[in-house]
């Protein structure tokens, strides 16, 4: 793991924690585990103007725009599937979509 991204992952738990909500800290393990794999998309979360609290923003905005969104009590629910949340959130930030690693295991190997 490079230096790059160890200060995305550094940046985006601390703003998870300062939103302090177990929906959202799901929502950035998985960001980790599958975009910041490499340096360009480390370098999108460290951009200024890419928050998460922006993310999230941007997802209720998109979800309101499908008609899947709502707000009741101070709170907003999202709906819709989680491929369109995921388009969102990887719109959000501009990853790069084929980042994610797919190793194929030779069974053989194993023999």
């Amino acid at each position: 793991m490079t230096e790059l991204i160890q200060k995305a992952i550094k940046k985006i738990d601390g703003e998870a924690d300062k939103i302090d909500n177990n929906y959202v800290t799901s929502l950035v393990s998985k960001i980790i585990d599958e975009y910041l794999v490499n340096d360009e998309n480390a370098e999108k979360v460290l951009n200024q103007n890419k928050t998460l609290q922006g993310c999230l923003n941007s997802i209720f905005e998109n979800a309101k725009k499908d008609g899947v969104a709502k707000i009741s009590e101070n709170r907003a629910f999202v709906g819709g599937n989680d491929d369109d949340l995921w388009k969102w959130i990887v719109d959000h930030y501009g990853f790069a979509v084929d980042c994610k690693e797919n190793k194929v295991i030779d069974l053989f190997d194993f023999i």
